[in-house]
């Protein structure tokens, strides 16, 4: 899998991009509403490198897939190897920000989209309060 310095806006876009992903397919809204909210400017990285960081995560996906190609998308230690990259405070909220605006992009919370959500609270140590802000989408 490929590795990003710890707290950098790769690192963080590739935890929205894990979440982008987790239901099995790329939805429209999904960009849409990171487009709309302004977010690569939260992240700290252009649109065009944004894309390259999730263009990379899917191919890690791909990488990681068995003979059969199946590929596990909430994999445990995959998704703790990701989100234990980002270690700030400040940079977790904005990641959890975006990451509830992604899963309300489609109108819909597949349950490994909340499964992946409460893991991440729970492992990053968040309530909904401390996340709840003003990100729009």
């Amino acid at each position: 899998m490929k590795t990003y310095a710890q707290n950098s806006p790769e690192a963080m876009s590739r935890v929205v991009a894990m979440m982008i992903v987790t239901d099995a397919h790329i939805d429209n809204r999904e960009i849409a509403v990171l487009d709309r909210a302004d977010a690569y400017q939260s992240l700290g990285i252009s649109r065009e490198n944004f894309m390259r960081v999730a263009r990379d995560y899917c191919s890690d996906l791909v990488a990681e897939a068995s003979e059969l190609g199946e590929t596990l998308l909430v994999d445990p230690d995959r998704v703790d190897n990701v989100i234990d990259s980002i270690d700030m405070a400040d940079q977790r909220i904005v990641v959890a920000r975006l990451l509830l605006i992604v899963m309300a992009a489609d109108n819909k919370q597949e349950r490994g989209e909340l499964a992946l959500l409460d893991h991440i609270f729970d492992r990053w140590r968040l309530t909904h309060d401390e996340v709840a802000g003003t990100v729009h989408g």
